[in-house]
């Protein structure tokens, strides 16, 4: 974790808190929600693996299409760090609902 001079704040979000939303690949993309000092924020969990490089791809191409617009938008710097639900990792996304 970096270290921005204040204590993180640990959340546990279980895999069951998750929908499956539209891909082939059982569970490959998974959408939740949760509030935050009342604030309503959606959860989206896309299922990674890696390639021959090393690099992040997505399980199936909804989910690499995914990965690569938010590859895009937050330019990480040797992947996105994962979570991990029954031996499969995921990036985890939290941003504003409406």
């Amino acid at each position: 974790m970096g270290n921005i001079g204040k204590t993180a704040i640990g959340i546990e979000i279980a895999l069951d808190q998750l929908e499956q939303i539209g891909d082939p690949v059982k569970n490959a993309r998974l959408l939740g929600e949760i509030y935050i000092n009342g604030v309503y924020f959606h959860i989206e969990a896309i299922q990674v693996t890696r390639n021959a490089a090393q690099e992040q791809v997505g399980v199936d191409e909804a989910g690499e299409q995914n990965l690569a617009e938010a590859s895009a938008a937050f330019t990480p710097d040797g992947g996105f760090n994962t979570v991990e639900w029954d031996s499969r990792e995921y990036v985890l996304f939290i941003y504003p609902g409406s």
